[in-house]
């Protein structure tokens, strides 16, 4: 598992970051971050939840995102390249969209999976 983002990292935060919120009761919420002074409001549609920094890695842990929180030690940024083993085509090109889920297209050429990765970067 992947290492818990810092009170710092958390407080450097803005409104409108997502982060993924684990309490220890095993309730996991991905929840839309609203810092304030001494607590951190999260709400995710209609609901919202209150989080004491005081509670931080006593009750409640915050990860960048799901994927960090379940990681066995590898982390791979998003949108990258990912070489499929069992599909054709063979390369993926993955990112995350406006929605939040993760999306996966898949390319015959390598040249046309590096083409879509420069433009969800912004590099074309």
């Amino acid at each position: 598992m992947s290492a818990p983002l810092t009170i710092d990292e958390l407080k450097s935060l803005e409104i409108g970051d997502w982060v993924w919120v684990e309490t220890f009761d095993k309730h996991f919420y991905y929840k839309i971050l609203v810092p304030s002074v001494d607590e951190m409001v999260f709400s995710y549609r209609h609901y919202t939840d209150v989080m004491k920094y005081s509670d931080y890695g006593k009750t409640w842990l915050a990860y960048k995102n799901k994927e960090q929180a379940e990681c066995n030690g590898e982390i791979v940024e998003l949108p990258c390249i990912l070489k499929s083993h069992s599909t054709y085509p063979k390369n993926q090109v993955v990112y995350i969209n406006e929605f939040g889920s993760i999306i996966v297209e898949r390319f015959s050429y390598e040249q046309d999976a590096e083409r879509r990765l420069a433009e969800l970067k912004g590099e074309e």
